[in-house]
């Protein structure tokens, strides 16, 4: 039986407004490169899944420039087009600080779900590979339980078996003050 449902947060439950593919392409618009948005999506879905530390907003400076080098390669790849390493992580930079102030919203069938789903007396948790506060989006009544990858100790798309200790005993910490 079902008792607990975890929910990704990006994709899943909500996007940033501006997308991911509308920031990048107005960020390379800027800078004089036409990238059509619909171009992007499949190219930084691809991406995400495949150098997921490359995405533009786990940018910092001084980070090893690699995994976003190799991001670009396999977006460059699926969308289509070349770009200079130089832009390349100009692009990152500029989309990085703009998706910092980004808002988030729910897709539509967001609140609907998580208001059946707690009505058949589910745990709803929340699980992320970026720190996502539950005010001020409208889940804060459904939410159980809001973790990153970070705190369980695993990178987003991580096997089950490298969920580090810590953030098991978190978790089960949290299923057995369920219980009692």
């Amino acid at each position: 039986m079902i008792k607990v449902v975890f929910f990704d947060w990006i994709g899943t439950l909500a996007h940033p407004d501006p997308d991911r593919h509308e920031l990048i392409a107005q960020v390379a618009t800027e800078l004089g490169i036409r990238l059509s948005p619909q171009q992007l999506i499949k190219g930084i879905h691809m991406a995400e899944s495949l150098v997921p530390t490359g995405a533009p907003p786990r940018w910092r400076e001084g980070k090893d420039e690699a995994p976003f080098i190799r991001w670009w390669g396999v977006l460059s790849a699926e969308a289509g087009v070349q770009m200079p390493r130089k832009v390349m992580l100009e692009i990152t930079k500029r989309a990085s600080s703009q998706a910092k102030s980004a808002r988030w919203v729910l897709y539509d069938d967001t609140l609907p779900a998580m208001k059946t789903l707690k009505e058949w007396g589910l745990v709803l948790g929340l699980i992320s590979n970026i720190i996502v506060g539950k005010a001020g989006v409208g889940l804060e009544s459904y939410l159980d339980l809001v973790v990153t990858f970070k705190e369980v100790g695993a990178d987003k798309g991580a096997d089950q078996n490298d969920i580090g200790h810590d953030g098991v005993s978190q978790l089960a910490s949290f299923f057995r003050g369920m219980n009692n």
